[in-house]
């Protein structure tokens, strides 16, 4: 049998109109329970962490960069069609360590011991993961365990979601 798997942006559309519908949580909560059905219950604890995206950086001018912080749109990205769709007024820059980074932040709460994505969000990159912890998890549950061993049973959730943006400029 032969099936058809779906492109990108029919992926990327269908995930919009759960979202502006409100039911990507309705369909996340209905999967956490039927993986509590079937044994899949947190065990160890959990544990948020984050990856930027990045995308590709404005250069807007200083005049521009003004009113994007007051939350305008400047008239000339809205006089011009496709200027508009080629600047992301969302985006945010932060700086970690010794790396800039310009874009947004996948915030995910993954379960140690299944090592299953139990909850997630998006922020700008400016927004630390200590801010997101207490959206996705509000009783602190997890072990009093040491940190890296902790998160080393979780960074390959991240490292598939980072050679999966890999691969799609690969191909």
């Amino acid at each position: 049998m032969h099936s058809v798997i779906p492109d990108d942006s029919t992926l990327w559309n269908f995930c919009e109109q759960l979202k502006n519908a409100g039911l990507d949580a309705v369909l996340l909560d209905r999967f956490q329970e039927q993986l509590h059905k079937h044994g899949f219950a947190p065990k160890d604890g959990s544990i948020v962490d984050g990856m930027f995206v990045e995308v590709p950086r404005q250069r807007n001018t200083k005049e521009e960069n003004a009113q994007i912080k007051q939350g305008e749109v400047p008239a000339n990205f809205t006089a011009n069609q496709h200027k508009q769709s080629q600047k992301d007024v969302d985006a945010a820059r932060t700086k970690k360590g010794d790396e800039n980074h310009f874009g947004y932040k996948n915030h995910i709460l993954a379960d140690v011991f299944w090592k299953i994505i139990r909850g997630y969000g998006v922020t700008t990159a400016s927004v630390h993961d200590s801010n997101v912890y207490l959206d996705f998890y509000p009783e602190k549950t997890a072990k009093d365990k040491a940190k890296s061993q902790v998160r080393c049973r979780i960074e390959h959730v991240f490292g598939e979601q980072k050679c999966g943006l890999c691969q799609e400029f690969i191909d």
